[in-house]
């Protein structure tokens, strides 16, 4: 994975937010159905961002452990 920096990781991590607020909103106030596909590419976008973070969270501990 490419280095990232804190910002890129706190960008990343809200964008997962924004999508998840954005399914929940047009679930919740339209009640629209999301076709498979939809949801498979929106599930894949929202996987990568968030394991992105999380494999970066993870090295920074490791570095922070290791000082």
């Amino acid at each position: 994975m490419q280095q990232m920096t804190l910002a890129e990781a706190s960008l990343q991590a809200q964008q997962v937010e924004v999508i998840s607020r954005m399914i929940e909103h047009m679930i919740e106030r339209h009640h629209e159905e999301i076709d498979d596909h939809d949801l498979s590419v929106i599930a894949g976008l929202i996987k990568q961002l968030s394991s992105n973070v999380a494999v970066w969270l993870m090295t920074e501990e490791e570095k922070r452990g290791e000082q």
